[in-house]
């Protein structure tokens, strides 16, 4: 290991490592010269601007003011459009609710049919029920073998 020196290790472009290749300093020094002039006095850590070029501030304002406002109008055409897609479902949920308790209201109205029909069909099988038990009963009260007076016909 070398004395007062880090190994480190660089991920880079490829096009930045082709033009590093075909200058005539090594990788190691390239990457010494570029990171000596990030951290020169003077240079704000992190920006590319370097502190000799005059900075337009009223240029760059008025252009992140209309990119600002751009964006602001792209975002309200954005608002206008999810709007009226939310009114187009809120109208498509009222019309599906509408047919939704319709289709209750017809089964309803199936079921007090089908219960009036089988109250209708409990009736006539008690009816039916009774006239058995009575036939059994009048049955049961004749004398089994016994013969019926032939003037007895009714």
């Amino acid at each position: 290991m070398r004395e007062g020196q880090k190994r480190i290790s660089v991920y880079l472009p490829i096009e930045l490592y082709t033009e590093i290749e075909n200058t005539e300093c090594t990788m190691t020094e390239a990457i010494i010269k570029g990171l000596e002039l990030f951290l020169e006095p003077g240079q704000e850590i992190g920006t590319n601007i370097p502190e000799n070029e005059p900075m337009l501030s009223h240029e760059l304002l008025t252009g992140y003011q209309s990119r600002i406002e751009n964006l602001e109008d792209q975002l309200k055409a954005k608002d206008n459009i999810y709007l009226g897609r939310i009114e187009d479902l809120k109208e498509q949920l009222k019309v599906k609710d509408s047919q939704v308790e319709n289709r209750v209201m017809s089964l309803e109205e199936q079921l007090k049919v089908k219960d009036s029909q089988l109250e209708s069909k409990d009736s006539q099988l008690e009816k039916q029920a009774v006239h058995i038990q009575t036939l059994i009963n009048q049955k049961a009260i004749e004398a089994p073998g016994a013969k019926k007076p032939f003037w007895k016909f009714w």
